[in-house]
């Protein structure tokens, strides 16, 4: 990749949603599973119309680089994971 006559673009995607995946389906699969931190760290997610359209976009301008595709509100887990684990009765 150090080649001057060498091109390429990397997409770094955040977690994704869309149709088919939803965030709170994505947090509930992980229930009764040990999730090493708190909830308060940053997540990025992008939608996958969003990647569809980013891949779109590099391959037209021919882009070379690495870029981070994610959605521009980014949220902590805490407030998503409260209303699932709510709903779900205690095992």
């Amino acid at each position: 990749m150090n080649d001057a006559s060498t091109q390429a673009c990397v997409l770094r995607l955040g977690g994704i949603y869309g149709p088919g995946k939803d965030i709170p389906s994505y947090i509930r699969s992980a229930a009764g599973q040990s999730v090493r931190k708190n909830g308060n760290h940053i997540n990025a997610w992008v939608h996958l119309h969003d990647i569809i359209r980013g891949v779109d976009f590099a391959v037209g301008r021919r882009l070379q680089g690495i870029y981070n595709l994610v959605d521009d509100l980014q949220f902590t887990r805490r407030p998503h994971l409260q209303c699932p684990c709510q709903q779900c009765p205690a095992a």
